[in-house]
């Protein structure tokens, strides 16, 4: 989330956080944007959550089996039967306040 991350340094531009040298939204900035930080969202963030929980959905009368348990347990095992599938919200609520730190924080120290 740090390519989102920007501030301003009094002259009325955006900076980047992590490089003060990248000026946000610049042509630059949006190549970085569009080619690293929103693809990698989308698979590590959005994708890997939601093909756990098809995964599991798709699997949930066999989630009992050791190889299915060795597999997958990490998903389910802090969960009741019926709820096996609820790890896939956690991390999407997760990635939720992230979005919210990381969009609305610089609003807040700004205010």
């Amino acid at each position: 989330f740090s390519f989102f991350s920007c501030q301003d340094l009094g002259d009325d531009t955006l900076h980047l956080v992590t490089d003060m040298s990248v000026e946000c939204w610049s042509t630059e900035h949006l190549g970085w944007i569009f080619g690293i930080a929103i693809p990698g969202i989308a698979l590590w963030v959005v994708l890997a959550p939601l093909l756990a929980f098809a995964y599991l959905i798709q699997h949930k009368d066999r989630i009992e089996l050791p190889h299915v348990r060795a597999q997958l347990g990490f998903l389910y095992n802090g969960y009741k039967r019926d709820l096996y599938f609820w790890e896939a919200f956690t991390l999407l609520r997760k990635f939720g306040v992230a979005c919210l730190v990381v969009f609305l924080g610089g609003a807040v120290h700004r205010a």
